[in-house]
């Protein structure tokens, strides 16, 4: 019979969790949906300082360098996600080479022999890029969707859309 944890109760709160007990809450970290798990770390970054300095010690770092009249030595994010490359980047690094396609990806007509849009739809959809990658060129230097970036320069962080809730 498989031993059952209980997460909820803890005679020690200050006492290492033991390996069943670090899995489970491992397991549970990793299923749990991103606005759930958001909305918990900021509960807990608010109402314990030890969770806050350890948050801030892996998510907050001091940017090196002068950019949109933001003074050298800001506190920034430091994981941030590129708007143009789709990859994560540590902000608080300098000289991170960023390489990406400043064109459009478009159909390539060619590769899709007898496709009639008439019987079997539209060639340029989220799953014929998806499963065809090789039918569609960047309009910027005529390479297929998984190339290598053709241009590059520095990372530009992506913008949160989200509103703030405080």
């Amino acid at each position: 019979m498989p031993r059952v944890v209980d997460l909820t109760q803890s005679s020690d709160d200050a006492a290492p969790a033991d390996n069943a007990q670090l899995r489970a809450l491992e397991d549970a970290i990793r299923v749990c949906p991103t606005d759930i798990l958001v909305e918990s770390v900021i509960r807990l970054v608010r109402t314990d300082n030890t969770v806050q300095r350890a948050f801030s010690k892996e998510l907050v770092g001091v940017s090196k360098k002068r950019k949109n009249n933001v003074p050298a030595a800001a506190p920034v994010a430091k994981w941030q996600t590129c708007d143009q490359c789709g990859e994560n980047y540590d902000a608080t690094e300098e000289d991170q080479e960023c390489c990406y396609h400043d064109g459009e990806l478009e159909v390539d007509e060619e590769c899709f022999e007898d496709h009639d849009e008439d019987c079997h739809g539209p060639m340029d959809t989220p799953a014929n890029r998806r499963d065809w990658p090789e039918n569609f060129k960047w309009t910027c230097c005529d390479e297929t969707t998984n190339s290598e970036g053709c241009c590059t320069g520095e990372h530009v962080p992506k913008q949160d859309k989200r509103r703030r809730v405080r």
